[in-house]
């Protein structure tokens, strides 16, 4: 639920999504979440909102725009010393109601973060019928709460379709990244630093040597990752503020990360850890951005790492990668993970069950560059975490909630 999350919102409304407003204050804990919110019913209150009048009031461009107002908002209530991160949510309609509309009725919705804003627009079926204000309503509040989700980065967006009764083929969905994300999405840039401490604006230098940095797909962030950074930075004796997690958008083996996947699993992040955006797919890509660093990495990720048959069988091409991190002043440090069957073990090691811990001593390193890694004592982390128990979880409170 958001009111865990360290977010802080600001909402401006026109038309519709009040119903979510009062959805967020009936849970418990509304107060960490909502700063303020603006209900701007007449079209005299909304030109004032954004200064001018505005063409079509239900329009992606308005509802950005009043995303933007809101997070604005957000900002300057949390105050220049604050760190917790600001979201700005929005929402503007036309609902149906007990006189002739002019136009068709829908709804567009926005959220803006540090790293950009997404929207999201759909249009209303042209039925009348009993109830129908009640449902559009509550409809648009759903959605409402969902891209505040989003913006906090809970994927909530495609259940709360769901739950509305919202075809996902009727909703376009958008994204207009921050700058410093825009070059990174283009490949103008190879990765962007948004550390915890102070707003997200994704301008942060990348860390300096020294840093331990956790890489995953984080889908979702959660404890388990969480604790392996902790344990990896009392082996490599690091304070905790060099715990960086990256997050590459590029994946040797998968589909790059859409745009708006990596913008929402981003906002994870803020206020709570320091995170790097990548086009880096691989650990000699990474040696080079971040020179000095300490990877961690489960003892299945390191074992790919030393078997040639993960660079196209060529041993001498996994020298050179290894080399390669070796002459940056990189290190890694090994956490024990489940072991499965088959994973060529060291003798005398036996992997006929699944739930058989994989360790960095089962491995066969080549003696070269054993010297590049440093294991984790199993004693200090062993944690099987669920990311499909934990999506699953998710999904069934946010049914709960807008249901």
């Amino acid at each position: 639920m958001v009111h865990d999350l360290p977010h802080a919102a600001a909402f401006e409304v026109t038309g519709a999504g009040t119903q979510g407003l009062a959805w967020l204050h009936a849970a418990a804990g509304s107060s960490r979440t909502v700063l303020e919110a603006t209900d701007r019913y007449s079209i005299a209150a909304l030109t004032d909102a954004l200064g001018d009048p505005p063409r079509h009031a239900v329009s992606v461009e308005v509802a950005q725009r009043l995303a933007a107002r809101a997070r604005a908002r957000a900002l300057q209530l949390l105050g220049e010393g604050e760190s917790q991160p600001a979201v700005g949510v929005s929402a503007t309609a036309t609902i149906a109601t007990d006189r002739p509309k002019r136009g068709r009725r829908g709804a567009a919705l926005a959220v803006e973060t540090g790293l950009g804003v997404a929207s999201l627009s759909l249009g209303f079926d042209e039925a009348e019928r009993p109830g129908l204000r009640e449902h559009e309503e509550a409809v648009v509040s759903a959605l409402l709460l969902g891209l505040l989700a989003e913006g906090c980065g809970i994927d909530a967006v495609p259940l709360v379709l769901s739950v509305a009764g919202v075809d996902a083929g009727r909703a376009e969905q958008a994204l207009a990244p921050a700058p410093e994300l825009a070059a990174l999405l283009a490949g103008d840039r190879d990765a962007v630093a948004a550390p915890a401490s102070g707003r997200t604006d994704a301008r942060a230098p990348l860390p300096a040597a020294g840093a331990v940095i956790v890489s995953g797909a984080f889908d979702p962030w959660h404890q388990g990752h969480r604790a392996l950074g902790a344990a990896a930075a009392a082996v490599a004796a690091a304070p905790p503020g060099a715990i960086w997690y990256e997050l590459p958008i590029m994946n040797a083996d998968k589909a790059p990360l859409l745009p708006r996947e990596a913008w929402r699993r981003a906002a994870q992040f803020a206020g709570t850890g320091n995170l790097l955006l990548s086009r880096a797919p691989l650990f000699h890509d990474k040696a080079l951005l971040y020179p000095g660093a300490t990877f961690v990495v489960g003892a299945d990720t390191a074992e790919r790492l030393v078997q040639p048959r993960f660079y196209g069988d060529s041993e001498r091409a996994m020298e050179l990668a290894l080399g390669e991190i070796e002459a940056a002043g990189c290190h890694f440090v090994v956490a024990c993970r489940t072991a499965g069957p088959g994973r060529g073990l060291a003798p005398g090691r036996s992997s006929t069950t699944s739930a058989a811990p994989l360790c960095l001593e089962d491995l066969h390193l080549p003696q070269r560059f054993a010297g590049l890694f440093t294991s984790i004592p199993v004693e200090s982390f062993r944690m099987d975490v669920s990311s499909t128990e934990i999506r699953q979880a998710t999904a069934a409170e946010w049914h709960q909630l807008t249901s």
